[in-house]
């Protein structure tokens, strides 16, 4: 009886640490299309002020400007996209230089019609984010 309440308290409290997006769009300065060639870990002296350093080479570019190799912030926590070493993504990248999943942040499977979606609303979105 114990287990099955611990199994029921576990279920309905897992909604709380479902990532709280707070509208942050407006300050996207770039929109690109990459793939990440390395990832790590940087520890600050407490654990919100820690990142993972991202670089990443622009395949393609849907608003602002982009190197052809750059390097972002990816913040901890539960709106963090998870980001991997080899793999593509399109990032809105901030002002600050940080992304994350409320900023519109993803992986992308280029070839499926889910990721050339993805990267159509990227095209779309670099027109109308000012």
């Amino acid at each position: 009886m114990k287990l099955m309440f611990l199994c029921v308290v576990l279920l309905f409290s897992y909604p709380a640490l479902a990532c709280k997006c707070g509208g942050v769009r407006g300050n996207v300065e770039k929109i690109v299309y990459a793939r990440v060639m390395s990832t790590k870990y940087v520890e600050k002296s407490s654990v919100p002020e820690s990142y993972v350093k991202v670089k990443y080479k622009t395949i393609r570019v849907f608003k602002g400007e982009s190197n052809k190799k750059e390097v972002l912030r990816e913040s901890l926590g539960t709106c963090s996209i998870g980001v991997r070493a080899g793999r593509e993504y399109v990032f809105y990248i901030l002002k600050d230089g940080s992304t994350s999943i409320c900023d519109g942040s993803k992986e992308v499977l280029g070839w499926t019609d889910w990721g050339k979606d993805i990267l159509e609303k990227a095209r779309l979105d670099g027109k109308e984010i000012k």
